[in-house]
This record gives C-alpha cells, structure tokens and sequence, in this order.
C-alpha cells in the first residue's frame, strides 16, 4: 500500500513512475502501454498518488478515447483538472477545451506549463512540448484581450519552456564538444579568411567552414 511506505520510500517511487511514463508517453496509443498502466493504477495506484505525471504522459493524445477512460480513473476532484471529469462518456476534449479552461484559471495554465516544460531536453518529451506549446501560442493569440500582465507572463514562461525543448544549452556549464551543435558553433567562431588565401578554412579541420 503507498499510504504505508515512509517519505523516502514514496519519493523514490514517484521519481521512477515519473521517468518510466515519462518514457511510456510516445507509446501510449499502443496495447502494451494500457496493459502497463493498468499494472501502475493496480500496484502503485497511480490515479491517486500521481495524477500529474499520468496527465503529463496522456496529454498529448487528449483527442482519443484512451484519454477519456484514463481521466475516468484519475482524482481529479481536488485539483485544478477536475473539469476534465465532466468529460466521462462524452467525446475527448478539444485543444480548444484546454485553451478556454487556461484563460479562466490560471492554475490550469500554469499546471499545464509545468506538465509540459517539464525535462524538456528528452526526446520522448516532444509530443507534450508541442501540445504545451500550440496551448500557449493560441492563449498568446487571446493576449491583447486577457490583459498586458497575463500576456507578458505566458509569454516569458513560454519562452523559458522553448528554450529548454531546444537544447540551446544556455545553462549548460560543460556542453558535450563532440554534440552537432557544438562543433558548428565552434567552427563559426573559428572560421577566419586567412590573410593571402582566397579561400576561407577552419584551422581546427583544415576544411572550407561549409563542410566543417
């Protein structure tokens, strides 16, 4: 039982549920991935204890019935997704759904940003990213109207959240040299037209900076 385990025991386990659907979320349309779930919500009881990670692993198929029976199971009542269980055997909800709810509480939009931005960098994270992302664009789109605060907000978090998807590195006090990226940004700074040469070369390989 989870309402048994010590705090060291629960946080350990939270973290590995989190990562393990973090990964299953690419797959979630498939059988394997229901059956998985099924063992989650059955041993670990998931609908209760880890409501966030389980919304974080669906959302970007919101738009299948899978999404609707999973909400079905979920705690939703003291939290800011309980509207999504006015949903239960009726079409899944729209991206339009989710934009509305976000311009009528905040805690949703910042719910779903966290869900959302949420280790970012992964590659299994992109569908959520790109769901998180069409959300804030459309709220965004609705700025003007919702007032220059709330505008400027969404479109920091927004930003930060971007940031992060992209891999940019910014924070990264130690980037891998051997990354695609890095070695074109070094061949950018290194590239320099050689006083008597016609042609430009990269000194670190000795190639025209178009090939380095």
């Amino acid at each position: 039982m989870r309402g048994l385990q010590t705090a060291e025991a629960t946080a350990k386990i939270d973290r590995t549920i989190g990562s393990f659907l973090q990964l299953l979320s690419p797959h979630f349309l498939h059988g394997a991935a229901h059956k998985a779930l099924e063992f989650l919500i059955r041993r670990f009881e998931i609908h209760k204890y880890n409501v966030d990670a389980v919304l974080a692993c669906a959302l970007p198929y919101h738009g299948t019935r899978w999404f609707v029976r999973l909400v079905q199971l979920l705690r939703l009542k003291e939290t800011c997704w309980g509207w999504l269980q006015g949903k239960q055997g009726m079409a899944p909800p729209a991206r339009a759904s989710f934009v509305a709810r976000c311009r009528k509480d905040a805690r949703v939009l910042k719910q779903l940003c966290l869900l959302g931005f949420g280790h970012a960098q992964e590659t299994c994270s992109r569908g959520r990213v790109a769901f998180t992302t069409v959300v804030a664009l459309e709220m965004l789109s609705a700025a003007p109207r919702l007032g220059l605060g709330l505008g400027l907000g969404l479109g920091l978090g927004l930003g930060l959240g971007l940031g992060l998807w992209l891999g940019l590195g910014l924070t990264n006090p130690n980037p891998n040299p051997n990354h695609p990226a890095s070695a074109r940004r070094s061949c950018s700074c290194c590239c320099r037209t050689r006083s008597g040469s016609s042609r430009p070369t990269c000194p670190r390989t000795r190639r025209s900076p178009a090939t380095c």
